[in-house]
């Protein structure tokens, strides 16, 4: 299931995160989450940092990251539906949240390695 973190259509973000995991669940399924990190689709050509972390520092950004991912695991674990898999990150092998993409290396290594 994939995750944004402030969608405009609001599809896709925690809560409806919430609510799916439990019919997952209930259902005997496993749960993979796939965290995009952004507020649409994330892709190798597409790594759209979302609104609310627009204008961070890298430092916060990689605290927001870290953040909201624990906050997303913590929910699912909370409501007694943790997930089976996360996935970190939507096809991010060219980068993540522009800021630590390969046209950035140092920005990329150190996001990778923290």
């Amino acid at each position: 299931m994939r995750v944004w973190v402030d969608p405009a259509d609001g599809y896709h973000d925690k809560d409806e995160l919430l609510t799916m995991a439990q019919r997952v669940k209930r259902n005997g399924l496993d749960l993979l989450v796939d965290l995009h990190y952004s507020d649409t689709w994330a892709d190798p050509g597409h790594q759209t940092k979302p609104a609310a972390w627009q204008n961070y520092t890298f430092d916060q950004l990689r605290q927001a990251i870290y953040d909201y991912t624990f906050d997303i695991c913590a929910s699912l674990k909370r409501q007694h539906t943790p997930p089976d898999m996360i996935q970190i990150g939507n096809e991010l092998n060219s980068g993540c949240c522009a800021d630590g993409h390969t046209w950035n290396p140092p920005n990329w290594i150190t996001w990778r390695s923290s």
